[in-house]
């Protein structure tokens, strides 16, 4: 049954990281969802510091920093979310306003937002 899941992924990129997911250790337990997507980005981390500067680049011709939106409808979910990012030495903002919506779009060493659901669909912040 997991097999038939990985095969419907069209992206060997994701394909690969999907498979992989299982091989990182990462700090700290909490919980096989909130360790699921800390691995998760942890390989997409993993995967963009391996993946040559000329694959994506910006007008400077530098490679544009990587992105992760997480969405939970639950803010306990995102608090225990960011303590294990936190652990895991990953780089992280939870919104609050719309200021730290541009600090994220701004500071490149910031790779996570952890986001309220309601926050999200609100065409003003994106």
């Amino acid at each position: 049954m997991e097999n038939s899941l990985i095969d419907d992924f069209s992206s060997p990129r994701l394909r690969r990281l999907i498979e992989t997911q299982e091989h990182l250790t990462i700090q700290g337990r909490y919980g096989t969802k909130v360790d699921s997507i800390v691995s998760f980005i942890l390989n997409l981390l993993n995967d963009d510091i391996q993946q040559p500067t000329t694959s994506i680049t910006t007008m400077n011709n530098l490679k544009s920093p990587l992105k992760i939106l997480v969405f939970s409808q639950f803010n306990d979910v995102l608090n225990v979310l960011a303590i294990s990012l936190k652990l895991n030495a990953i780089s992280y903002l939870q919104f609050t306003s719309t200021k730290i919506l541009q600090q994220f779009r701004q500071d490149p060493n910031i790779t996570v937002l952890l986001m309220p659901l309601g926050k999200g669909f609100s065409n003003k912040f994106f």
